[in-house]
């Protein structure tokens, strides 16, 4: 008898073992990636601003849009996450600056870029809007206060580096990408 149950909880086991296993690889997991392949240093983020200022001066004259302001409650919404979770946030905005990477000894071809950094004081709900401070980041991810930046050099200050661009990572659906209506 006890060989018998012993049979029947192994296999029973086995089935579950198998079950949890095919429940997993249907999901989709992201995997995370060291910090440091996050970070910029803030002079090389600075000098893509620029290339991309330039760039824009002399191809779109007008055009003079260099950053976004954006508060932390959209990108929670955007992320599918509660709202109600701002009040956990160190900060209540983000600045995420165009850029644009001119062509290397390494690359082909220049990038576009988009560089992420905190904000302080940014009061986006009046008129006008008070764009705040930035908050440069240390090479632990930590936000530096813009008041301490003088005791950082700038070889220890970062921003994040968004540079996987559309069209290397366009929508599979890319409906805001034609004039198709919806």
């Amino acid at each position: 008898m006890k060989t018998k149950n012993l049979l029947i909880a192994t296999v029973l086991c086995a089935i579950t073992m198998t079950a949890c296993t095919k429940s997993e690889n249907n999901t989709i997991k992201e995997s995370t990636v060291p910090l440091s392949d996050l970070l910029t240093p803030k002079d090389s983020a600075i000098a893509d601003i620029d290339s991309y200022d330039s760039l824009c001066r002399k191809k779109l004259v007008d055009v003079s849009v260099r950053a976004y302001t954006i508060r932390s409650q959209e990108l929670l919404v955007a992320m599918g996450l509660d709202s109600a979770l701002l009040s956990k946030a160190t900060y209540k905005n983000i600045r995420v600056y165009l850029a644009y990477q001119p062509k290397s000894q390494k690359e082909s071809k220049g990038s576009f870029k988009l560089y992420v950094v905190p904000v302080v004081g940014a009061n986006l709900n009046v008129t006008p809007a008070i764009g705040g401070e930035d908050v440069m980041l240390d090479k632990n991810g930590h936000g530096i206060k813009p008041r301490d930046l003088a005791s950082y050099p700038n070889g220890d200050q970062y921003m994040l580096d968004l540079n996987t661009p559309c069209p290397n990572t366009c929508a599979t659906n890319e409906d805001l990408l034609t004039k198709k209506k919806l």
